[in-house]
């Protein structure tokens, strides 16, 4: 009965090492924000997963950013937040409560962010 309680001390020891390591080097890739995880597809009746949730800032999914915002690569960054701010009037939850404005709202607020980190702008 004593090896069995030494037993799971170590293994538990072992999984509170494992989880502070992680905790510890996974810290800069979640965001505080991640709204998109999943969204619900109107048109199936079926929760997809988002890819604007894993947007990195390789270019490919920095043009899907552009192009989910409307602007283009040749807009400063502060028409690129004029344009964020208008869109997210426009679908902002306490404006308009539907599913569709909900996922559009979470798509605006990843690809700017995705914008914004690509181009090293603190916003």
């Amino acid at each position: 009965m004593e090896d069995l309680f030494r037993l799971l001390g170590r293994l538990l020891n072992f999984l509170l090492f494992f989880f502070i390591i992680d905790m510890f080097f996974n810290r800069g890739r979640s965001r505080a924000r991640n709204y998109g995880r999943f969204q619900q597809n109107s048109e199936e009746g079926h929760e997809e997963q988002s890819s604007q949730s894993y947007w990195s800032n390789s270019a490919s999914h920095i043009d899907e950013a552009y192009s989910a915002l409307g602007a283009t690569r040749a807009m400063s960054d502060n028409d690129i937040k004029k344009l964020y701010r208008k869109l997210a009037k426009k679908y902002h939850p306490d404006v308009n409560n539907s599913l569709e404005a909900q996922a559009e709202m979470t798509k605006i607020n990843n690809a700017y962010e995705t914008i914004m980190e690509s181009r090293k702008v603190v916003h």
